[in-house]
């Protein structure tokens, strides 16, 4: 009885150390929280905890614009490297079921027939064997099973348990990449169309103060360095126009691919945006000023690094294991005969059972070699979790400060247009009642132009802006229950 006892607690014991969150230098309210203990779904950051901030999945719907939400779903369901990332999903999930399956039993079957005849000139010390043929009819199940009594298959399980759950949060980290890629896709692309706009209307104004002046020149009124200096302005805007056409080309093709479309849509499809910037201008989501208190849970990367880090460490368990006997039972029960209508009876009927242990000997440090290899591969994957750590709380408050920043901009870019367009209303009423020249018509024309191209960038840069922002923080927010 105490043997079978410490059979089982021997079984219930792992070598190799157990996985302990690393100690991390983290801001005044933001905690610390370990995935072994703390893994969440994307929807279920305590919704009804005032102390958290609840995930949003479709925080995109706060730009309230159904073709960037059509987009994106689009995206959700057709992306390659989102496709890649669930098929990911399915090996590692196939290679946990295979490492689990060699914690139990297995038993393998036979069944032969071996017709035999021996020869005439193999012989005893008296007489020669007769060369007879007979049959030999069999049939066996053996019955295999490794004791884990040092956790070596365990943690062969753990690595791999944790190996399957950096790919499921992996899906979600490209899930999150998409969605703000898609977003910024959209965006640019918005942009892209204003600007075309705006540039096609400098480089008209362009040409009717090149014909003014060509006219001037030819009368002798102007010199023709002024004439030359207006046809370089005019090829230059033509220049940009052109510059701008191209962006817009490769802009819906990166686009279309993002949104998973196929090759024959990419060539034929285009996309037509009917929204401008300026309708967003209207939008005032509530954005956090500060970390989130949960970052490191609702940050994907750093996630899938503690995870690598787990893998890591139960891998040292693994090749320590070496060290100790590895001790396997078998059973062996089977049906033999040399004719086949006597084969189920009794009589045929054979079995055996044991067990063995086997262990290193004399191996010249070869497992020793092996658990220095894993502490190391350990040690980097530490390493490495703190460096994605460093890097998320870096990207977060960069965001939080661009978005700061990019909304001010914004508002001076707009404020900026709107005094132009004033300037150009008022300019246009003096050139209607001929109080002022067409060319100084077109430059305050063209100032205009220019002042909107600004603005649609500012707008641009701010919107973008939120997006990152989104995606620093691992996703959306819902104002309900957030505390930041």
């Amino acid at each position: 009885m105490r043997s079978l006892f410490l059979v089982f607690f021997l079984s219930a014991c792992a070598v190799g150390p157990d996985y302990k969150p690393v100690e991390l230098d983290l801001p005044a309210g933001v905690k610390q929280s370990s995935a072994v203990s703390q893994r969440k779904e994307a929807v279920s950051l305590h919704a009804h905890d005032s102390d958290q901030a609840h995930i949003a999945l479709d925080w995109w719907k706060v730009f309230k614009d159904p073709m960037l939400e059509t987009l994106i779903a689009h995206g959700l369901e057709y992306n390659q490297d989102l496709l890649k990332a669930t098929y990911r999903i399915d090996e590692a999930r196939a290679q946990l079921g295979y490492t689990q399956a060699n914690q139990f039993p297995s038993i393998d079957g036979t069944a032969a027939f071996v017709r035999t005849s021996n020869s005439e000139r193999k012989h005893s010390f008296t007489t020669p064997l007769p060369s007879i043929p007979y049959n030999d009819y069999s049939m066996s199940a053996l019955l295999s099973y490794e004791i884990d009594l040092w956790g070596r298959l365990r943690r062969a399980t753990e690595a791999a348990r944790a190996t399957l759950m950096a790919e499921e949060i992996n899906r979600d980290l490209v899930r999150l990449v998409l969605i703000a890629d898609i977003a910024n896709g959209y965006f640019n692309l918005q942009a892209l169309d204003q600007k075309i706009d705006f540039t096609q209307s400098v480089v008209k104004s362009y040409e009717e103060s090149y014909r003014y002046e060509y006219e001037q020149a030819r009368l002798g009124a102007i010199p023709l360095t002024d004439m030359y200096q207006m046809r370089a302005e005019l090829e230059s805007s033509r220049v940009a126009l052109s510059v701008l056409m191209q962006s817009r080309q490769e802009q819906q093709t990166a686009l279309a691919v993002l949104v998973g479309e196929t090759p024959r849509e990419i060539v034929e499809h285009s996309y037509k945006v009917k929204r401008k910037m300026q309708d967003y201008a209207a939008l005032s989501p509530i954005l956090p000023k500060m970390l989130p208190s949960d970052l490191l849970e609702r940050r994907p990367d750093i996630q899938i690094a503690e995870q690598n880090l787990i893998a890591a460490n139960a891998q040292i368990g693994f090749v320590k294991a070496d060290y100790f006997p590895k001790i396997s039972l078998s059973s062996l029960i089977g049906l033999d005969s040399t004719q086949s209508s006597t084969l189920l009876k009794r009589s045929a009927r054979y079995w055996n059972a044991g067990g063995s242990a086997t262990m290193p000997l004399l191996e010249f440090g070869r497992t020793s070699s092996q658990v220095r290899e894993a502490e190391a591969v350990r040690d980097q994957a530490v390493v490495a979790y703190q460096q994605v750590v460093q890097g998320a709380f870096k990207e977060a408050i960069d965001a939080l400060k661009a978005e700061e920043h990019a909304k001010m901009g914004s508002q001076n870019a707009l404020a900026s247009a709107k005094s132009y367009a004033e300037t150009l209303r008022l300019i246009k009423l003096r050139y209607d009642a001929g109080l002022i020249r067409q060319l100084d018509y077109l430059i305050i024309q063209r100032g205009y132009d220019q002042s909107g191209i600004e603005a649609i960038n500012a707008e641009l840069t701010y919107l973008s802006s939120i997006v990152n922002l989104y995606k620093a923080l691992g996703g959306g927010w819902s104002n309900a229950n957030r505390h930041f």
